[in-house]
């Protein structure tokens, strides 16, 4: 998560609304129904006729609300292999569930959501500040979550909705010395297993810190180097076993997503990784604070990308989760 001028107030809110998602799920094992609403965006809204940006062609998007003061910062999220259910996580420590609802070819609508409280250890729903969750990696043992404010790295096992404790993984060296809201905030799994994790804020000389995994396990350190005035925010691995990674640059005058490609060989310790860019999508278009992208093989063969956005239980932002077809000349 990136909130300018966050404060005491924003610390408030994190804490009540961490208590409310501890108290509504006491035993932190039952999925619990929560109503969504879903309005159709356009990619562009001056522009109804307009469907590409970059390499991408617009399959469609929603504006994602709830009367549920426990729905939003939604940080990452992972989509199934037919495209039907999503999975995210928020910043206060909660998994959403969703049904995705498609109308030729497009998504057109989210239901039959659900909510459920992140465990501690000790099998006990988190509450702030140790509920920041960022990024999730989908992998055959379970979900593997990043966490920044207490940096680390928390295994689920099993499937949804998680009702078995976190194992605790090693951590990268130097990633204590994140800054508390820019540590691990992109992460995925290349084709064979290993991790490749991106620092938010960790400036390190020629760009920002990341740690790609050996096969021993062992992290070590390369040197990722967004477009000035980006951050990364999230990662995805394609079919292919290439990476695309979402950078943002997020302030009151500048809301914009950047997502570059990296060859899967190219992750390799002491490496300086640029990407080659995909699309950059700023204003007139449709986007807010896009913290999370996947991506899925369709069904004609094709890749569909997923990105969604962090409304930080803001009234100034939104929810949105739109969808892109990759390969557009």
């Amino acid at each position: 998560m990136r909130v300018a001028g966050a404060g005491a107030i924003e610390a408030l809110v994190r804490v009540v609304l961490g208590l409310l998602l501890a108290a509504s799920l006491a035993n932190g094992t039952a999925a619990e129904p929560i109503t969504l609403t879903a309005r159709p965006i356009l990619l562009d809204p001056g522009d109804p006729t307009r469907t590409t940006v970059g390499q991408l062609e617009f399959r469609g998007g929603v504006r994602m609300t709830s009367t549920d003061p426990r729905f939003g910062g939604l940080s990452d999220l992972s989509i199934s292999a037919d495209g039907t259910r999503m999975l995210t996580i928020s910043d206060h420590g909660a998994w959403v569930s969703a049904r995705l609802d498609w109308d030729g070819g497009m998504l057109r609508g989210v239901s039959t959501a659900e909510l459920i409280p992140m465990l501690d250890a000790k099998g006990v729903p988190l509450v702030p500040p140790n509920a920041d969750a960022e990024a999730m990696i989908t992998t055959p043992a379970g979900r593997i979550v990043t966490f920044e404010r207490q940096h680390r790295l928390w295994l689920y096992p099993g499937e949804w909705p998680f009702a078995v404790p976190p194992q605790a993984l090693s951590t990268p060296p130097g990633l204590a010395k994140s800054p508390a809201n820019g540590g691990l905030e992109a992460a995925v799994a290349l084709s064979d297993g290993r991790l490749v994790l991106f620092a938010e804020q960790l400036k390190v000389a020629g760009g920002l810190a990341a740690w790609v995994q050996g096969a021993d396990g062992a992290f070590a350190p390369f040197t990722f180097v967004p477009m000035p005035g980006f951050e990364p925010s999230s990662a995805a691995r394609l079919p292919d076993g290439d990476v695309l990674v979402l950078q943002r640059r997020f302030n009151l005058f500048d809301r914009t997503a950047r997502i570059v490609r990296i060859a899967a060989a190219d992750f390799q310790p002491g490496a300086m990784l640029a990407g080659a860019e995909v699309a950059t999508i700023n204003s007139p278009l449709n986007l807010d604070n896009m913290e999370g992208i996947a991506a899925i093989l369709a069904s004609d063969g094709g890749v569909l990308v997923f990105l969604i956005s962090d409304d930080n239980f803001n009234v100034l932002e939104r929810t949105l989760l739109m969808v892109f077809r990759l390969g557009v000349p």
